[in-house]
């Protein structure tokens, strides 16, 4: 810019000798004017010259409004997280607290909440029926969880569950076609991290993201027909449990 401005300077420096120039010819007698009027008439008649540009001094046009709504998505998706599973207040039990953007729940102290017929004693529902889907959640340092997968004619209604848990220490599942009663899981090193998996066929498993090795799986053969596949959360402590962001919109 300096530069630029120096060489602007000596321009107009060129350009005003050049007009007192002209004007103390154009005063002069007629005599001296026509001596001097060639000379005259070629500095008049030269154009000033224009300062070059430098590569890139341009607003670069193309790249700021060329596929300009396709740039608007593709950045509001680097800042706009997305949840795979959206948590149903509506279902929550009395110790459930949910986070503002419903993707957190922990527990707390009891609530009075309306009685409508699709809230559960303990633990919560997804928002949303979803016949197959993946979904990651955070358990991070809880002591008391469950997490897993229900097949409801009703919300109100359950056909068929899978799920697991920490509890006391042990890691423990539970299924419908177990009687209810939670079996112990292999010995695993600290969870930080679940990942279930479902798919229309019902086949349901739980695996560790870290180290991509199943922690539980659950096949049954089920018409689903007109029934509802809903995520259930569920937790004790008051470390919150949290669905993590899934990875496109």
């Amino acid at each position: 810019m300096k530069k630029d401005i120096e060489e602007l300077s000596k321009q107009i420096e060129t350009i005003s000798h050049t007009v007192t120039e002209t004007e103390q010819q154009l005063v002069a007698g007629d005599i001296s004017f026509l001596k001097k009027f060639k000379a005259t008439r070629e500095k008049v008649d030269q154009p000033p010259p224009s300062p070059a540009l430098p590569e890139g001094a341009l607003l670069d046009v193309a790249k700021h409004l060329g596929n300009l709504a396709y740039a608007v998505w593709k950045k509001l998706g680097e800042k706009v997280s997305y949840s795979p599973v959206i948590l149903d207040p509506n279902t929550a039990g009395p110790d459930l607290h949910l986070s503002e953007d419903l993707t957190s729940v922990r527990c707390g102290a009891r609530q009075q909440l309306p009685e409508n017929p699709e809230r559960l004693k303990y633990g919560m529902l997804g928002s949303e029926s979803l016949d197959s889907g993946t979904c990651e959640v955070e358990v991070g340092d809880s002591a008391q969880w469950e997490l897993g997968v229900t097949f409801f004619l009703r919300r109100s209604s359950v056909v068929h569950y899978c799920k697991i848990g920490l509890h006391n220490g042990r890691y423990r599942s539970e299924s419908s076609h177990q009687s209810g009663e939670w079996v112990d899981l292999p010995a695993k090193q600290k969870l930080q991290r679940i990942r279930m998996k479902w798919g229309p066929t019902t086949e349901v498993s739980f695996s560790d993201p870290k180290t991509n090795q199943t922690i539980h799986s659950w096949k049954k053969t089920i018409s689903l027909g007109k029934s509802k596949v809903l995520p259930f959360i569920n937790s004790t402590d008051s470390v919150p449990l949290k669905v993590s962001p899934g990875k496109e919109l």
